[in-house]
């Protein structure tokens, strides 16, 4: 794998992943949710739905929802319905991005030990990924609302970087750590922090695959054409 020989080219000797967009091929979901909660009680969204709510909080969806479709049912209502659709899309849906469990298969074949830092729900995401056979390979998840914060800070992959340490024993550089990302507020931290970054493309993020490009280390469309 060209990116095997990449890494081990840069003396990498543990990585971090992020789960959605770069693991699991979940961003069209949280893109298509209100859409798909309306059409789930009968109604039509509007076309260009998606767009609107995609930068939106979840209450802030709800609380569009509600006033633009004019529901007789409160925003609460709306928002456990949305994590209903969520719930199921990620305990019996979601896939792995292509090529990814193969190339998490490859990095614990070379004894690089993986920890997963993301900033989404932690009962989900082990879900997914215990489903698509690819969890136990790592050795710790951090959750950014464990720790209440967010990838604008590099806490969270500072943490991961001590638990690294820790299981191999021994201090490790920054630029020693692989982190994979697929979005351009994650990928500035961390490549201001110092990691070697590797930036992947998610069609959710195409606007900003330019500057990813400029500021990762190296950069991937798709993980299946590493071959």
């Amino acid at each position: 794998m060209i990116i095997m020989k990449e890494l081990l080219g840069n003396r990498i000797k543990a990585a971090i992943f992020d789960i959605d967009g770069t693991l699991l091929d979940s961003m069209p979901m949280w893109q298509d949710v209100c859409a798909r909660y309306l059409l789930s009680i009968g109604i039509t969204p509007e076309p260009d739905l998606s767009k609107k709510v995609f930068s939106m909080t979840l209450k802030e969806g709800c609380k569009y929802t509600k006033e633009q479709y004019k529901l007789d049912i409160s925003e609460d209502e709306i928002e456990d319905g949305i994590i209903k659709l969520i719930e199921h899309f990620y305990y019996y849906e979601v896939e792995l991005k292509p090529g990814a469990k193969e190339l998490i298969m490859e990095l614990n074949a070379k004894n690089i030990p993986m920890v997963l830092a993301t900033t989404g729900d932690e009962d989900l995401a082990t879900h997914a990924l215990l489903r698509n056979g690819i969890f136990n390979y790592f050795k710790k998840l951090y959750t950014c609302g464990e720790y209440n914060t967010s990838k604008r800070e590099r806490y969270i992959f500072d943490l991961a970087k001590t638990e690294l340490e820790t299981i191999l024993g021994s201090r490790l550089d920054y630029e020693n750590i692989a982190v994979f990302e697929d979005s351009l507020t994650a990928i500035r931290t961390t490549k201001d922090a110092g990691f070697f970054v590797v930036g992947l493309k998610d069609d959710a993020c195409l606007e900003e695959q330019e500057e990813i490009k400029k500021l990762a280390d190296c950069y991937y469309e798709s993980l299946t054409n590493i071959q």
